[in-house]
């Protein structure tokens, strides 16, 4: 676990770096793409030197043994990613999705059978590791198989100058969003006993694991079809209208449904023993429909070519957390879930008021879908009643 975190966020810092500005970026020239591509491969190679040189002095301060090897052999997987990050965003740009799905799929093919074939050998832990790097590997030549003729090639640095600006602002919004929750837990940590806060992370993590499938695709096709809507009209408002009917009828039975079985869930996922985590479950899950509502601001806002704007946003979401962690701490764990939850109703009116200034969208437009998806959770719910 712990090398995957370490490494994750190199693989993000990659994967993310430009993704936003040549998916939104109108004019993108291939020299921009070339050079995109060179700074963020000589980004990956720097960080997997640094993750492999470092891994041990990380080892002796995380107090893990074997760490250090285990996180060294890990590191190439941040190369890997570096090499499909820029072809990968520019697929999603042209609204290629298919190739991209191909690339997906032949990574986890081709990291699953090693991990089996790696765990049928006898290496226990080392199999993981090979999973982890064999999916980057393969699924950066699955994008060059995919995508050859778009391949960017390399140039000089001086090309991507221009998008620098607006990189460096999406990269950081999206780290506060991909590690909000990491922060929030770790800030429990000051007011809950050990055991505890096990119990609320591990509740957390369930919803989030699930939320997550939903989360990230959802955006990453919401960030191109917004951003190739506004290039073509000026305006996101349709596009907008029709994703967020259909997050809408999504998320909200899902995260009902999620809720209403919290118990058969917890029992089926992790066991019998943590049925204490149930209420937890529950009042994760039932913050999620709340979240659907601005689930397709961040889309929209960086579409727009606001991206300082999805920043407050972020960060007006995570001090919004801390704020209502210290005021429900008495409460323990259940207090705290409810205030993760409840940061939503601060974030909420700050992105409406956002929307609206920066795409035009109306209030309204927030609840598209709304009602007919409460319905058809409260039908989840009367049917497991």
């Amino acid at each position: 676990d712990w090398s995957s975190d370490v490494c994750s966020s190199d693989l993000a810092i990659c994967e993310v770096l430009f993704h936003d500005a040549i998916v939104h970026r109108d004019g993108l020239t291939r020299e921009q793409l070339a050079s995109a591509h060179t700074l963020t491969v000589a980004l990956g190679a720097l960080l997997t030197a640094a993750a492999a040189a470092t891994a041990p002095l990380v080892e002796t301060l995380l107090a893990v043994d074997r760490l250090g090897p285990v996180l060294a052999a890990a590191a190439p997987a941040i190369f890997f990613t570096s090499l499909s990050a820029v072809p990968v965003a520019n697929l999603r740009r042209n609204m290629e999705f298919r190739a991209v799905a191909l690339r997906m799929m032949c990574g986890r093919l081709a990291g699953g059978a090693i991990a089996i074939a790696a765990v049928l050998g006898g290496l226990g832990l080392w199999s993981l590791i090979a999973q982890l790097v064999a999916t980057a590997a393969f699924a950066s030549i699955g994008v060059f198989v995919a995508g050859a003729r778009n391949w960017p090639g390399f140039g000089p640095p001086r090309g991507a100058v221009g998008m620098m600006g607006f990189a460096g602002t999406t990269l950081v919004v999206n780290l506060l969003w991909g590690n909000a929750a990491k922060v929030f837990v770790l800030a429990c940590g000051f007011v809950l006993a050990p055991a505890a806060l096990g119990l609320l992370a591990l509740a957390m993590r369930i919803v989030d694991t699930l939320a997550s499938l939903i989360a990230t695709p959802q955006s990453k096709v919401a960030l191109s079809v917004f951003s190739r809507a506004y290039r073509d009209s000026g305006t996101v408002r349709t596009a907008y209208l029709a994703g967020a009917r259909m997050s809408s009828y999504l998320v909200v039975p899902v995260f009902a449904g999620l809720a209403a079985t919290a118990h058969d869930v917890v029992v089926a996922t992790v066991g019998a023993r943590w049925l204490d985590i149930v209420p937890l479950v529950q009042i994760f899950a039932i913050g999620h429909p709340v979240r659907s509502l601005i689930a397709l601001g961040g889309p929209t806002l960086t579409a727009t070519g606001q991206p300082s704007a999805n920043l407050g946003v972020a960060v007006g979401d995570l001090a919004a957390a801390i704020a209502l962690l210290v005021v429900f701490s008495p409460l323990g764990p259940a207090g705290l879930a409810s205030g993760w939850a409840l940061r939503l109703l601060v974030t909420a009116p700050l992105i409406a008021y956002l929307l609206g200034r920066h795409a035009g969208l109306r209030p309204g437009d927030l609840f598209a879908g709304a009602f007919g998806a409460v319905a058809a959770a409260a039908e989840i719910g009367r049917a497991h009643v």
